[in-house]
């Protein structure tokens, strides 16, 4: 089973999407960028699902520090957000468009998006 790593401060965010991908991926969960690096180094997760702003290190701060970690900066990253897709390619340079879902995503639309990150 696919691992995914979801970074978030809002712990709803955690519980909604643990009940969208929960039947078909092992998820787990981080509440800020210090955490998330951390986990993404001992899961290492196939996906990890980064919020742009939380605390110890936004979302653009840690997209960059899994970056130039060796054994993080091949996972693929999909940012959910309540900015604006303009907003968040802004925040995250390098990072594609279609692996931007903004809050609230609709649940089809969550699986979507992770099934096209994983693919690709």
């Amino acid at each position: 089973m696919k691992k995914i790593l979801v970074v978030d401060d809002d712990r709803t965010i955690h519980a909604v999407l643990r009940a969208i991908l929960h039947k078909d991926y092992d998820v787990h969960s981080a509440v800020d960028g210090l955490q998330g690096v951390t986990m993404a180094r001992q899961v290492k997760p196939d996906l990890i699902i980064l919020d742009l702003q939380m605390p110890a290190g936004g979302g653009g701060s840690v997209y960059e520090r899994l970056q130039i970690i060796a054994e993080t900066a091949l996972i693929p990253v999909l940012v959910l957000t309540a900015s604006s897709l303009e907003e968040a390619v802004k925040r995250v340079p390098g990072l594609p468009p279609e692996r931007v879902l903004i809050k609230p995503a609709a649940p089809k639309d969550v699986l979507s998006a992770v099934s096209q990150a994983l693919a690709s």
